[in-house]
């Protein structure tokens, strides 16, 4: 297991050290690393994971002194494991910290404010205010939107109650709005949580904000976006902005006469993926927001908030799901916008293999997590082809099947217009005309008397072919 620890590299659980250092960095680490997802120190590896090892001597200094050290220098009392390991025949001291149930955990000639570290990516960080509190939240079991925000005027209830009362489909009144944890009362005055506030999207910080970019980066875009005002009327606008920027098709299977638009990703998939962005960001940080970009072959949505506690991508794509937003969990489950907690990222990768589409991948970067969806198609992806747009091998299919369901109804009807034609097929009337023309070259149907008053005919020489001729 330490192997492998060590052929991974630095990250948010591990971290490298040739020798114990003279000044406070491991007590930060070691902080770091109890304030969040836990972590391994390993003495005796350089920064690029080449083993150097410690002396014996040395060893059995470090298993005595650092235990000292951590129990005079850091507070809350953090009892790590620390020991010994033989790798390629050389010694290494391993000091493993357990993510702490009472966090926030500091260095105490430091203090809270400013002794307070959480792990970032590869590096310690100190804790701001806002993620102190966020560590306070957790040592009292206490998810942010559960938290008082202010207090709240009757017009803001009425608000509340009217955006509740479409979502859930029921009348609202205060007694309700407390059940749902949106109103907290203290004696005789009523107060917003957090989840209220994030419903209705008051904050500045409560948004979405949605590009559509040319090419693969950040650097043109063609269209931009940014929803505010309550949650649900982002979902549906952010939703809208992906599908009109992904590629349709019409298509006309069998023996349909109408016929259906078809995206290139499932609508579910996107839909999960905004959903899970909602339900999972922190909106504890401000100044952040989620972001969905477009891409020619992909899309990535980035959600503020890092991976809660232990939890690893795996585990997420396995179906485990740690509630950040609880309220607001519980209020999607309620209105049917979610089944369950947890299925979200599995499901939308099993819509996605099942759609021939590369599979959905979730990803940390410091405070933010991505969730990209491939548009290329797994097999081009795979092969190193060119892209191949899933609307133009989409378009090629529906034309021919256009044209086909306008020649049964000439079969059916010779007199259609093409206005009438148009409307049963479901092209415009230009569409609709491109298909005539085309059958008409081809000398399938031929038009017979005027505009206004004639009709289709199919063509002699095609109706002996339609009955077996040659």
């Amino acid at each position: 297991m330490i192997k492998s620890l060590i052929n991974n590299g630095e990250s948010k659980t591990i971290e490298f050290k040739e020798s114990l250092p003279k000044n406070s960095q491991i007590q930060k680490t070691v902080c770091a690393f109890a304030n969040r997802a836990g972590g391994h120190i390993i003495i005796g590896i350089e920064d690029e994971g080449e083993i150097i090892g410690v002396s014996d001597v040395m060893a059995e200094e470090y298993l005595e002194r650092i235990p000292n050290i951590i129990h005079d220098t850091v507070s809350p009392m953090i009892i790590p494991e620390i020991y010994t390991y033989d790798v390629d025949n050389k010694k290494i001291v391993v000091v493993q910290v357990y993510p702490g149930s009472t966090p926030p955990y500091y260095i105490k000639n430091m203090g809270k404010r400013k002794g307070t570290y959480v792990r970032v990516g590869k590096t310690n960080k100190q804790a701001d205010f806002e993620l102190l509190q966020e560590l306070e939240r957790k040592r009292l079991n206490k998810a942010f939107d559960e938290d008082i925000c202010k207090e709240i005027n009757d017009n803001e209830i009425n608000n509340l109650k009217k955006i509740m009362e479409e979502i859930l489909e029921k009348e609202m009144d205060t007694e309700k709005l407390e059940n749902l944890s949106l109103i907290e009362k203290i004696g005789e005055i009523q107060y917003a949580t957090n989840a209220a506030e994030i419903i209705q999207g008051s904050m500045e910080n409560y948004r979405i904000k949605c590009a559509r970019f040319a090419g693969e980066s950040v650097v043109d875009f063609v269209d931009k976006k940014e929803y505010s005002g309550d949650v649900f009327s982002q979902l549906k606008a952010t939703l809208s902005f992906i599908k009109n920027h992904i590629n349709m098709a019409g298509i006309i299977r069998g023996s349909e006469i109408k016929r259906r638009d078809v995206p290139e990703i499932p609508h579910e998939v996107l839909r999960e993926a905004v959903i899970n962005a909602i339900l999972h960001r922190d909106y504890s940080i401000s100044g952040s927001d989620i972001k969905v970009a477009v891409f020619d072959t992909k899309i990535e949505i980035i959600s503020p908030g890092g991976l809660p506690k232990t939890i690893t991508v795996e585990e997420i794509y396995a179906g485990r799901s740690e509630i950040r937003n609880k309220v607001l969990a519980k209020i999607f489950l309620r209105a049917g916008i979610i089944e369950q907690w947890g299925s979200g990222i599995p499901r939308m990768r099993e819509l996605c293999k099942q759609n021939g589409l590369n599979i959905p991948e979730l990803s940390e970067d410091g405070l933010f997590v991505k969730l990209t969806i491939f548009r290329q198609k797994a097999s081009e992806r795979k092969a190193g082809k060119k892209e191949v747009k899933a609307s133009e091998t989409l378009k090629k299919r529906s034309i021919q099947e256009g044209k086909e369901a306008i020649y049964q109804l000439i079969l059916q009807n010779g007199k259609y217009t093409v206005q009438e034609l148009s409307k049963i097929v479901g092209l415009s009337v230009a569409s609709t005309q491109r298909r005539l023309d085309s059958l008409q070259k081809e000398k399938r149907i031929v038009r017979v008397g005027s505009k206004k008053s004639g009709k289709w005919e199919i063509s002699q020489l095609n109706e002996k072919n339609e009955n077996g001729y040659s």
